[in-house]
């Protein structure tokens, strides 16, 4: 199963590293982002469900890592539009 490498945002020069700041413009493309992400995120679903069913345990233990990555980065970017 391929996967598109998950996007990562450039921060404001300057600002402080623990604290994502993001301009209107930047804030539609994090939640476009998000969108994308979620979509992943299904799709993993539903690879994960054939997997099981065909009895693939390596393909299931890379999806499970695959879904547990895309849910923490989706986590990352609402956490960062929150604090905005």
């Amino acid at each position: 199963f391929v996967l598109q490498s998950i996007p990562t945002l450039q921060r404001n020069e300057g600002a402080n590293p623990s604290a994502e700041c993001y301009s209107s413009k930047t804030w539609g493309s994090v939640a476009e982002q998000i969108g994308v992400l979620q979509e992943q995120d299904r799709l993993l679903t539903r690879y994960l469900v054939d997997a099981v069913k065909s009895h693939s345990l390596d393909d299931v233990a890379a999806l499970k890592r695959n879904k547990a990555e895309v849910r923490s980065e989706i986590s990352r970017l609402q956490h960062s539009l929150s604090e905005t």
